[in-house]
Formats: C-alpha cells, sequence, structure tokens
C-alpha cells in the first residue's frame, strides 16, 4: 500500500467516524428533548422548590 492509498484509506476511515458521531449525536439530542421540555417546565420547576424546602422543613420539625 503506498502512502497515498493509506492516506486515503485514512480519509475514509475518519468520515465515517465523523458520520457515526453525527447520528449518535442526533440521536442522543432526539431522546433528550422529551427531558428538557419537562425540566424546562413551570411544574418542575414548582416541584423542584418543594423537593428543595424539604430539608429545612424536616430540620425544623426535629
Amino acid at each position: 500500500m503506498s502512502d497515498e492509498e493509506y492516506q486515503q484509506a485514512q480519509a475514509v476511515v475518519a468520515t465515517e467516524a465523523q458520520r457515526r458521531a453525527a447520528e449518535a449525536a442526533a440521536a442522543n439530542a432526539e431522546r433528550m428533548a422529551p427531558l428538557l421540555e419537562i425540566t424546562a417546565s413551570e411544574a418542575f420547576g414548582t416541584l423542584k422548590a418543594a423537593v428543595e424546602a424539604l430539608p429545612a422543613e424536616l430540620a425544623a420539625d426535629a
């Protein structure tokens, strides 16, 4: 295999790796979208604030 052929093979491998990485990133974004939608909701913010207040309330009751 000549240097040129080797470089061409490396370029093919690099291109495939980039394609797979982009495909994986797109799939991850699709899976994350519902979670991001939930955590951005007002109801989640209210629940989060209530959970964060629990330790203070429990300490006051002790």
